[in-house]
């Protein structure tokens, strides 16, 4: 007799499926928290690569990228979702720039590097860094930009960046 329920690519699946439902519960809580705050005006060292005006036309972006995104969640699952940037190749560059993002003494930096597939990879870079708490404006706004530029790309062409989102969401990276 066979047990469908242990087959271990059902259990990955519904790892992913739960993972991207944590994230989607998560990506909101951290748009409402970083609400408040966008609206002060931040000092140069908080935003720090970019200028003044730059910073501005970033969170605007951000945002507008975050509603369609948004609206779009109902269209795909997030099983979907994974297996979009799979397909597009985008575990590495995931991993590469939540690396790049999440500070060294980070816990989720180990977790990271220790998924063994490009599923496995892409859950946890959202994981991770959904689940960053920084403290600085620029690092809040990096984090919301990496999680929706993401989620963006696979919406099949869906929701996309603005050239202020794309520049800036560089430059924030450098």
């Amino acid at each position: 007799m066979s047990r469908p329920w242990a087959d271990p690519r059902r259990w990955r699946h519904a790892m992913v499926i739960a993972a991207l439902v944590a994230v989607a519960m998560v990506v909101p809580a951290h748009a409402r928290q970083a609400g408040p705050e966008a609206a002060a005006a931040p000092t140069p060292a908080d935003i720090a690569p970019l200028d003044a005006d730059e910073w501005n036309r970033f969170a605007v972006a951000i945002d507008a990228l975050r509603e369609c995104v948004e609206r779009s969640r109902d269209r795909r699952t997030p099983a979907q979702a994974v297996v979009a940037l799979q397909a597009l190749g985008l575990a590495g560059e995931m991993r590469a720039q939540a690396l790049l993002l999440l500070p060294a003494d980070a816990p989720a930096r180990a977790a990271l590097a220790a998924a063994g597939d490009d599923a496995q990879t892409i859950m946890r870079s959202f994981q991770a860094v959904s689940g960053w708490e920084p403290a600085r404006p620029i690092d809040r706004a990096r984090a919301l930009a990496y999680v929706y530029h993401f989620e963006a790309q696979a919406t099949a062409g869906a929701c996309l960046p603005t050239s202020d989102f794309l520049s800036n969401y560089h430059k924030a990276l450098s």
